[in-house]
């Protein structure tokens, strides 16, 4: 028995923790290793394909030294490969398009992340000068007049003003 296949599937183990890890660090991290996938997935079926083809090629070196009915079996199963590894070719293109796409879900959910944060800070500050402008006008305890006058609470109340334009913006945008 081989020592060979569990050191690789160690090994394909540990960069898939290595990749799952990285991903951990950043948000999204399901979309992260996913893309990965998709990468050692496209890789490894064309690495699986182009070995097929030397595999059958040195077959095919070996029937026609051999016998000549060996040789036109290789010759069928050559042509069944040739089919095969189209097939593993398109299904790797497929792939890649398929990362091409995730990638593209990946960056839009990066944008609708931060247009979400930009409305959260937004609300935020709205939220902070409104309480501001209230407990102005509790402090002050001035009268109406007096109050709308005042150089501080106009100042807060245009503050408000572009602080809940600036909210209003940021939810049209996300």
């Amino acid at each position: 028995m081989s020592t060979d296949k569990p050191v690789v599937t160690v090994g394909m183990n540990i960069r898939r923790g290595g990749a799952r890890l990285r991903a951990m660090s950043k948000a999204h991290s399901t979309l992260h290793v996913l893309l990965w996938q998709a990468k050692e997935t496209e890789r490894t079926l064309l690495a699986s394909a182009a070995t097929q083809k030397t595999l059958l090629a040195d077959m095919a070196t070996w029937a026609s030294a051999e016998n000549r009915a060996l040789s036109d079996v290789c010759s069928n199963f050559s042509e069944l490969n040739t089919l095969a590894a189209a097939a593993q070719a398109q299904l790797a293109q497929a792939y890649k398009s398929f990362r091409k796409n995730m990638v593209m879900i990946l960056e839009g959910e990066k944008r609708a992340d931060a247009a979400r944060r930009k409305l959260q800070e937004a609300e935020g500050k709205r939220h902070k000068i409104r309480r501001l402008v209230l407990q102005a006008q509790n402090r002050t305890q001035i009268t109406a007049e007096n109050l709308r006058n005042s150089g501080d609470y106009l100042c807060l109340q245009t503050q408000l003003a572009e602080a809940e334009r600036a909210a209003d913006r940021a939810h049209l945008a996300g």
